[in-house]
């Protein structure tokens, strides 16, 4: 963003970093919590569904953040496609490596949360399809991460900006930032 430049963003591109990493961070540790009560040495049923409804929310809290994302990220390519068209050209290897990705993890989210959904904690031991089959966890936990992993293996985005924060893409040319 810093590279084709700040203004072709919603927000401060400053903001995007402590923003979603604050969001992520506030869903992990909500997941952990919910986590912990379920899996933690009581048997109370409503104590189990208090934790399961706790790690729900703390993957919706993950899933919104992360659509969000992923909003600003088309607003910026949208625009800066119509706005700098062929200046941005080159970089369009790398935005589709990016929207292949999030398509996986968001494919990953939404299973882990209807996973979590559908866990019936009425059973001994708890019962719920995607979570008693290893196929599901394969296809759709593990394959993903490690595709989107394989995917900027491939698509290094070093390839496509340049290794200095200080040069920026404008309108006709490649500029070095003034400090």
């Amino acid at each position: 963003m810093l590279y084709v430049g700040p203004g072709y963003s919603i927000i401060r591109p400053g903001w995007i970093t402590p923003v979603f990493v604050g969001l992520d961070f506030i869903s992990i540790a909500t997941q952990g919590l919910g986590g912990a009560i379920i899996f933690g040495d009581t048997l109370d049923i409503n104590k189990l569904k208090r934790g399961r409804m706790v790690l729900i929310l703390g993957l919706f809290i993950q899933l919104v953040a992360f659509g969000i994302f992923l909003f600003f990220a088309v607003w910026f390519d949208v625009k800066t496609t119509r706005e700098l068209k062929q200046k941005v050209a080159r970089l369009r290897p790398l935005m589709t490596t990016f929207y292949v990705t999030g398509g996986l993890i968001l494919l990953r989210s939404v299973y882990r949360a209807v996973e979590f959904i559908t866990l019936d904690f009425t059973k001994r031991p708890v019962k719920g399809y995607l979570y008693t089959v290893e196929w599901t966890y394969y296809v759709l936990d593990a394959l993903p991460i490690a595709l989107a992993v394989l995917t900027y293996n491939i698509w290094f985005p070093a390839k496509y900006i340049p290794n200095s924060k200080k040069v920026e893409l404008v309108k006709d040319e490649e500029v070095a930032m003034s400090e």
